[in-house]
């Protein structure tokens, strides 16, 4: 059995953050659990564009607002409480957050811990 407490792994190997989000991640692949789980706030503001090339993410949104911009720029969609989003197709997308984004992350396959992803690593990607 894992247990976890998201207090106790902030400002730890798990804990990651940039300008504009953090994340904890409570479950990683060392955990062997077949997915990751992670606990995200994004800040207001925008978001650069995120791919992730080599995972699948889906994402349920706990409190906060934002605009999700798919890749084309055109394609919009309203994240708000309640919501799930899954980037099943490793879809770049980036984000306006209105008001903190507090999302509960999961990763397949999982993640190691301690990875970034920016704009720049995202454009590589193509």
């Amino acid at each position: 059995m894992i247990i976890q407490n998201l207090h106790d792994l902030r400002g730890s190997q798990r804990y990651t953050s940039r300008p504009n989000w953090d994340s904890t991640r409570l479950i990683v692949a060392d955990d062997q659990m077949g997915f990751s789980l992670h606990v995200t706030r994004i800040f207001p503001g925008e978001t650069g564009l995120t791919e992730y090339p080599e995972h699948v993410e889906a994402a349920y949104c706990l409190s906060g607002r934002a605009t999700l911009i798919y890749d084309d720029g055109a394609t919009r969609t309203e994240i708000a409480p309640g919501v799930v989003y899954a980037l099943n197709q490793h879809d770049p997308h980036r984000m306006v957050v209105h008001e903190e984004l507090n999302l509960v992350c999961v990763f397949n396959p999982p993640l190691a811990g301690s990875e970034n992803v920016s704009a720049s690593a995202a454009k590589e990607a193509r």
